[in-house]
């Protein structure tokens, strides 16, 4: 990369302040169960090491894979609750934007679903919006940009709080990879239109995050954590799949989706399997207007993030460049945090520089409108 690339990571991810909802029992809260710190969520509740993000100040060994997490709320890196601390860690970075997303309500704040209390569960959404976008975000608005959530079990609702988002300055907006499992209807219902039409008419793009409607239910049991990470890709490969299917994407030309932390290296496999049946079986992709063939779609409006995907950088001749997105999924254990510009450096080194610049961060500039 030339010296003056700016980094704009498209996902990233904040802690909820263990106050943010003034611990009250029908919100989310944080307790001590058998000296262990848990969240509860109504009828969920997950440890603070559950939440798998770095301790108070992650040790060198990190630069080599090694992983550190927090077993208290007070162990954590003060960057992934404080905006003055996650700036000072970015300066430390190289890196010039990042992209926040939640983490202890779900990266689409599906797990708030669990909490008993409709008009609780809306509260919570909206004072989340109101943190993340009034004051987190705004104690750094040229640094942070803020990605909004909506109540996805109210689809009535929901338009109503994205545009007040859109208004708060919001830069797009996180909805599930699989609606279905999160007690919403699927992408293709048509209580789904006003939010999609909200979306695209607001120009803010829809986040999808692999494991944001929970495991799915052919992993349920699966005995290994590695192979769930593994199989998390194939979450936004599906929910492109379904957008396309249910001519989402037809419909709302305007529309773009950003399928986050799946990588990018599937993406010519399954495209060339759309094409492959549109010649061999045309009834089965018969849209609303045909004027754009699957694989156009796809380079328009589909956009992909990577961490480390040195396939999928070889094959950036088969995807659209300036679709094609660097994350630095801070403050997670798969974070190259505090090494992101020479991990980026190094797995660019391929890449000319027009291009390096565009995945590095001024495609992710332009989408967010920064």
């Amino acid at each position: 990369m030339r010296p003056d690339t700016r980094l704009v990571s498209i996902n990233d991810h904040l802690v909820e302040p263990s106050e943010l909802w003034g611990g009250r029992r029908e919100q989310p809260h944080v307790v001590e169960i058998d000296g262990e710190e848990r969240w509860v969520l109504g009828s969920e509740s997950l440890t603070v090491r559950q939440l798998a993000v770095l301790n108070a100040e992650p040790q060198e060994q990190r630069a080599q894979r090694q992983e550190h997490r927090a077993e208290r709320v007070r162990d954590m890196h003060r960057a992934v609750s404080d905006p003055i601390a996650r700036v000072q860690a970015m300066d430390r970075d190289g890196v010039a934007v990042q992209t926040l997303l939640p983490h202890v309500i779900g990266f689409a704040g599906e797990r708030l679903r669990f909490l008993p209390e409709p008009d609780a569960r809306m509260q919570a959404v909206r004072r989340y919006n109101d943190f993340v976008l009034r004051e987190f975000c705004a104690s750094a608005p040229d640094r942070l940009a803020g990605v909004a959530m909506i109540p996805v079990w109210d689809l009535a609702e929901a338009p109503l709080e994205l545009v007040r988002c859109a208004g708060l300055g919001a830069r797009a907006v996180s909805l599930p990879h699989a609606p279905q499992q999160v007690g919403a209807p699927g992408f293709g219902h048509d209580t789904w239109h006003r939010v999609f039409a909200v979306a695209q008419d607001a120009g803010l793009p829809i986040l999808i995050h692999v494991g944001s409607s929970g495991a799915p239910p052919s992993t349920v049991g699966m005995a290994s954590p590695g192979a769930r990470l593994v199989q998390g890709g194939f979450d936004v490969a599906n929910a492109m799949i379904d957008l396309m299917y249910t001519y989402v994407l037809v419909r709302y030309p305007r529309l773009a989706v950003v399928l986050v932390d799946g990588g990018i290296g599937w993406l010519p496999y399954v495209v060339d399997r759309m094409e492959f049946f549109e010649r061999q079986r045309p009834e089965l992709w018969s849209p609303p207007s045909r004027s754009r063939s699957p694989s156009e779609i796809v380079r328009e409006q589909i956009h992909l993030s990577f961490i480390d995907d040195a396939l999928g950088l070889r094959m950036l001749g088969d995807i659209a460049v300036d679709r094609v997105h660097w994350q630095c999924d801070f403050p997670h254990a798969d974070s190259p945090w505090p090494q992101s510009r020479a991990s980026l450096e190094a797995q660019l080194a391929h890449v000319d520089d027009d291009a390096a610049r565009r995945v590095a961060g001024a495609n992710a500039a332009a989408l967010l409108r920064l």
